[in-house]
């Protein structure tokens, strides 16, 4: 039937949308205590930061996202100024990224920037799987007062092909559980504060 063959079709980014949603949701509301209205608030694309979406209140922000989905989610709320950064759109984190997206960044600035890895190893730091979205997600680190990475514990020890940030590019980490040992000690090295927001 034409249910099962929709189903089988179903995307990437549903079917990720979907996972560790109690963590996300732990995540979101920690990352949420540190929006303040009236700030330029930058959010990554991706699940975790669909989900800081759905869990804002209506006071007045600012909010700029390389996100399709979560730009439309947001600009369903008349207290939010909802910019998104153009460029090209991929299928499976509906976020856009290229030179487009690059240079719309290097306008704007940028008070706190929400960002998600797809993976964190202490020898290639936060990685993308995606080469434009990580040279995207470098830019809005470089232009943004305060970088906060939220990172469910399923990315710890994963490493994929682009490094976007090591730890020292970082202000603070937002997970779902305590870090491994030595990760953990490597945070307290490089001086990065990490708040575990359990669900």
């Amino acid at each position: 039937s034409m249910q099962t063959a929709a189903l089988q079709l179903e995307g990437v980014y549903s079917k990720r949308a979907r996972e560790n949603t109690r963590q996300k949701i732990a995540i979101a509301k920690a990352a949420l205590e540190l929006i303040r209205p009236g700030h330029a608030v930058y959010l990554d694309a991706g699940s975790t930061l669909m989900t800081v979406a759905n869990h804002m209140g209506n006071d007045r922000y600012t909010i700029v996202t390389s996100g399709a989905n979560i730009a439309i989610e947001l600009s369903q709320r008349h207290t939010c100024d909802v910019l998104l950064t153009g460029g090209q759109i991929s299928e499976n984190t509906l976020s856009c990224s290229g030179s487009q997206a690059e240079a719309f960044i290097s306008s704007i600035n940028i008070d706190l920037a929400l960002m998600s890895p797809s993976g964190f190893s202490l020898r290639t730091g936060f990685t993308s799987g995606s080469q434009s979205e990580s040279q995207l997600k470098r830019a809005v680190i470089a232009k943004a007062a305060k970088v906060v990475m939220l990172m469910d514990n399923s990315k710890i020890g994963r490493s994929l092909p682009f490094t976007f940030a090591n730890l020292s590019d970082i202000d603070l980490l937002i997970c779902d559980s305590p870090l491994p040992q030595e990760i953990e000690a490597e945070f307290k090295a490089q001086g990065v504060q990490y708040i575990v927001a359990e669900a």
